[in-house]
């Protein structure tokens, strides 16, 4: 029987962890706080879309530039969007036909100041003519100088003018078009359909900068954790991070520490301190949705 008890007891004393592995022993530390989108977009137009069609729904996962609803507009942004594209049609027109009349007047100016001085050489033409044609070629020169930057202006002008235009219509207009046949209204990002106005379907009419689509980036999905002042101190920006989501019945998401707080919301004495800390958290099958509840564990060593 005593023989039993030492051979329990060496037993026992072998598997105990050593001073040394205890120590090693991982603790974990448990944050709680509420999923956030990372990126969020609303989506609307400066005048009033009459829908037509709408191809997506709320959850539809879309890229960049794919129609999120087909539209008319209505006949007074027709036209005032079509009389502002001739506008800038003409302006360009005119600069250009400047500019050609220029430089013919500016080679007749040309010539005659080679002229005057070879004359001048000669002795049939005094200084001051050749000066007077010398000028009148460099007031022409100047003059054409500041067309061409006015024309380039004009085109930049121009051009922003298009790309604003093709993010509403989801059109590619060059300069010299009219107005595409149809209307898109496009994604202006890669991401998830979070939000759709009670407007934005079939015969609805959605107002001038109402956002008719909200779209967010999901993948990775943030949450913002308070953390006090005990604890801050032992994580670091970049630490793995493991989240469980309670709504998803426990189901664990792979995150990572993105960003800390350096300063305390609460700079009371009376107060304890709180940090807060943002983590990524992978999400490729958009499972996680913004607002949804969460549990950070990080393990420390």
């Amino acid at each position: 029987m005593r023989k039993c008890f030492i051979c329990l007891a060496a037993l026992v004393w072998m598997c105990s962890p050593l001073p040394c592995e205890a120590a090693a022993v991982a603790k974990r530390l448990s944050f709680q706080g509420k999923a956030s989108a990372q990126i969020t977009r609303k989506v609307s137009v400066p005048f009033a879309m009459l829908v037509q069609e709408v191809p997506v729904s709320v959850g539809t996962v879309v890229k960049k530039d794919e129609p999120l609803l087909r539209y008319d507009l209505q006949p007074q942004d027709a036209r005032s969007y079509q009389t502002l594209l001739s506008a800038k049609d003409g302006a360009l027109l005119g600069t250009r036909q400047q500019l050609a009349a220029y430089g013919q007047d500016s080679q007749t100016a040309r010539n005659n100041w080679q002229r005057d001085r070879a004359l001048a050489s000669q002795g049939f033409a005094s200084q001051a003519e050749v000066k007077r044609s010398a000028s009148a070629l460099e007031t022409l020169a100047a003059r054409k100088t500041q067309l061409q930057a006015q024309l380039r202006a004009n085109e930049k002008e121009y051009d922003l003018l298009l790309d604003e235009l093709n993010s509403y219509f989801g059109s590619r207009l060059k300069r010299g078009d009219s107005l595409p046949d149809r209307f898109f209204l496009p994604s202006p990002m890669d991401g998830t359909v979070i939000r759709l106005a009670g407007s934005a379907r079939p015969g609805g009419f959605v107002r001038p900068n109402e956002a008719a689509v909200t779209i967010a980036c999901l993948d990775p999905i943030q949450a913002e954790l308070q953390v006090h002042e005990s604890e801050i101190s032992k994580i670091h920006d970049g630490d793995t991070v493991s989240v469980e989501v309670p709504s998803l019945g426990g189901r664990r998401f792979a995150g990572k520490i993105v960003s800390m707080s350096w300063a305390a919301d609460d700079m009371a004495v009376a107060m304890p301190s709180f940090y807060i800390i943002t983590i990524d958290i992978k999400n490729p099958d958009n499972a996680i949705r913004p607002g949804y509840k969460v549990t950070a564990h990080i393990d420390l060593q």
